[in-house]
């Protein structure tokens, strides 16, 4: 059965469950559906608004009313009532993903069908902390909310608290109608430092591990031994989670050739695995271990260096090529 076939049989399974179940879902919490079959994979059904989602591609995470929603190349999107658009009303039968982090994305969308646009005005809910607050707007989940005073907030509004917002998509943006303040602060620290590991999930920023998740707004090319600054929140268990990290300064690029003048010593008798201080024609640089060496060195040896400097880091190899044999 080619491609095409199994795609129409799908949809036809797709639509006859949906009308099985009816369109009138509440968004508090999805609809829990029967399993797929061999009854491995739960399913549910829930109907929202786009809030978010990647701009290029229908792949990546959106974010439908205040639920993220992993969607990949084989999810169903049925756009013949509409182009799911952010503000266009959904209707979405997804799989749960057994995760165990709390930031992870835990629903898998298998089928997306855009609803009529005349149902698009209803407000959406939307649960997240607080992670930059001003006096006529906050972010929730990286999504900007404007509010005044027409706004009905319950509870002490601050920067870190975990809250509930029932928001309007306006022609300026989202708009709160009602925002309620459901947990405690958490405290929300901002440092700057040199970019030290780059890694997965964690990341090591001026002497920091910080939890880098999808949720993370980067800003700039991140890399290592470049200056940023971060804000996070630091967990009750002591872990920096990030909300933003941003690059300051960009690297400067430089490159020369020159006679090996220095290696780092071999340890305890043994060959040196040249990680370490080396000087090349009366240059100091640094080799790590992303650094690409072409050749064997040996002092005298003429060689062609790539690095790559930034304030507060000595300069760093990116790539040695030994262009000579002999001294």
């Amino acid at each position: 059965m080619d491609k095409k076939w199994r795609l129409v049989i799908l949809t036809m399974v797709l639509s006859g469950l949906l009308l099985a179940l009816g369109s009138g879902v509440a968004l508090a919490e999805p609809e829990a559906l029967p399993p797929a079959a061999g009854g491995r994979v739960p399913l549910v059904k829930f109907t929202g608004v786009v809030v978010d989602r990647p701009e290029d591609t229908k792949v990546g995470v959106w974010v439908i009313d205040g639920r993220q929603v992993q969607v990949t190349e084989s999810t169903v999107l049925d756009e013949t009532q509409g182009q799911a658009v952010v503000g266009a009303l959904v209707q979405v039968i997804a799989k749960r993903l057994p995760v165990t982090d709390p930031e992870a994305v835990a629903l898998e969308a298998i089928w997306i069908r855009v609803l009529p646009a005349a149902d698009v005005a209803r407000p959406i809910t939307i649960r997240g902390w607080v992670t930059e607050l001003e006096s006529d707007y906050l972010v929730v989940n990286r999504l900007k909310i404007w509010y005044d005073d027409s706004t009905e907030i319950s509870g002490e509004l601050a920067l870190g608290v975990l809250v509930n917002v029932v928001a309007v998509r306006t022609s300026e943006g989202l708009k709160a109608l009602k925002i309620e303040v459901i947990g405690w602060s958490v405290r929300i620290v901002e440092f700057e430092g040199v970019i030290e590991y780059i890694g997965q999930p964690a990341w090591i920023i001026g002497g920091q591990r910080v939890k880098v998740t999808r949720q993370t707004t980067i800003i700039g090319q991140p890399q290592v031994g470049l200056t940023a600054k971060v804000r996070a929140i630091r967990q009750p268990d002591g872990i920096l989670l990030a909300l933003r990290i941003e690059v300051q300064n960009g690297p400067e690029f430089v490159e020369w050739t020159g006679v090996i003048e220095r290696l780092p010593p071999s340890v305890g008798g043994r060959a040196s695995n040249y990680l370490g201080r080396w000087v090349v024609g009366g240059r100091e640089v640094w080799v790590t271990r992303e650094t690409e060496i072409v050749g064997t060195p040996r002092i005298g040896l003429q060689a062609h260096v790539q690095a790559v400097y930034s304030p507060r880091q000595p300069l760093t190899a990116k790539k040695i090529e030994v262009l000579s044999t002999t001294p």
